[in-house]
């Protein structure tokens, strides 16, 4: 990352374009002058998105970590 930018993950989708913060759905951690940016779905934001197969937003049909339902419950 290089003066104001705020996320930098090499173009892998997570960030804005112009790096000023995460895509919508998206959280992203670390990054430095030295490091890039990590970006990741945000599970529990009601999206799925990248490889996340369930999201329910309250997460009550969707396991924690957004890899498919409950058992119980279909996800469409």
């Amino acid at each position: 990352m290089v003066g104001p930018e705020k996320c930098d993950d090499g173009n892998n989708g997570g960030c804005l374009s112009d790096c000023s913060g995460p895509v919508v759905g998206y959280m992203c951690i670390g990054g430095s002058n030295i490091t890039s940016t990590i970006c990741n779905p945000k599970c529990g934001d009601g999206l799925v998105i990248g490889n996340e197969k369930c999201d329910d937003l309250v997460l009550i049909g969707c396991l924690k970590n957004c890899s498919g339902p409950n058992p119980g419950y279909i996800c469409a």
